[in-house]
């Protein structure tokens, strides 16, 4: 649960999607730094994810839930 750290960025998202492959749910509501491109990176390095909240995210486009889409097939609850 990483709500509120407006702090985190794509290369900490990156580091988790790497470390954690069967990360199943993830918080990201207002974490302000992320972007398609660490949103993409999750996709590619979880793809067991199955619920994410995105709330706050203005930085996310359709590209990252594209990738979202794309990369994890068992997503059943986007919170955006």
């Amino acid at each position: 649960n990483l709500h509120g750290c407006s702090k985190v960025t794509d290369v900490g998202i990156r580091a988790l999607a790497e470390g954690c492959p069967g990360l199943t749910n993830i918080n990201l509501v207002c974490c302000i730094e992320v972007t398609d491109v660490g949103i993409g990176a999750l996709a590619e390095g979880c793809p067991g994810l199955t619920n994410t909240s995105l709330y706050g995210c203005s930085k996310i486009t359709d590209v990252g839930i594209g990738a979202l889409a794309q990369g994890c097939p068992g997503l059943t609850n986007i919170v955006r």
